[in-house]
């Protein structure tokens, strides 16, 4: 009896649930946005896994390493190809083993086969990154987020003015919001040898209404320290 070949779609599968858990903070905080922009987005499951936590049907991630965009391109036009060889190959099947329809049902996120298999669901991936290098069009997104970016630049004395520079990146991503859009955020607020950072300061001074914020002590991939989520709102 033959079996799906379907290794590639299980490891991307698997990283993209990997990032809906670590951005399910917002989904718990109700955050329902279909236009989605996201900076350093590496090679893109990160995106996907934003995207699915915040009901994303539109998408752009930003980072300033083509070589990884490149690969995330590459990685989400194979995850759809695949995918759509293996939905048609269960689709016309009478003699595949019954543990293959389970899997497609009950491991394959919705998210995924819903839009990764329709063609109004848009991912790009672009050249960009804050505070300098910002291609997008303004008050065009319901949501702009972005990971560990905003503490690297205020902890950057290589700046003339760090903390101008940070609350420029700020206004940058804030600008792309829609009236009533959402910045997100999450970022270092103090490391060993570091400054403490008070991001929800810089938000208030941009005219940005600080919904939720919430600290965590990491000792993991990322590194070590004290990290928050933040979560701010457009004025209208």
């Amino acid at each position: 009896m033959s079996k799906l070949e379907k290794s590639f779609v299980v490891e991307q599968v698997n990283r993209v649930v990997h990032w809906q858990r670590e951005h399910r903070w917002l989904a718990d905080l109700g955050v329902v946005a279909p236009i989605v922009a996201h900076f350093r987005c590496g090679s893109g499951e990160s995106t996907l896994g934003l995207m699915w936590a915040v009901h994303g049907r539109e998408g752009v991630g930003l980072d300033l390493d083509e070589e990884e965009l490149q690969i995330g391109r590459d990685r989400l036009e194979q995850l759809k190809w695949e995918m759509e060889a293996i939905w048609e190959r269960l689709r016309v099947s009478d003699s595949l083993p019954t543990a293959e329809f389970m899997w497609w049902n009950d491991e394959v996120p919705d998210f995924l086969k819903h839009n990764l298999l329709d063609d109004t669901f848009a991912l790009d991936f672009r050249i960009g990154g804050l505070p300098y290098s910002n291609p997008l069009e303004q008050e065009a997104y319901d949501l702009v987020f972005c990971d560990m970016v905003l503490n690297e630049i205020w902890w950057d004395r290589t700046h003339e003015d760090a903390d101008e520079e940070t609350r420029l990146a700020i206004g940058q991503m804030a600008r792309l919001l829609r009236p009533g859009g959402y910045l997100a955020a999450f970022e270092w607020v103090e490391q060993k040898f570091r400054p403490r950072l008070d991001f929800q300061l810089l938000f208030e001074q941009l005219q940005l209404e600080v919904l939720h914020t919430e600290e965590v002590r990491l000792d993991n991939w990322r590194g070590r320290g004290q990290a928050a989520g933040f979560l701010c709102q457009k004025i209208v």
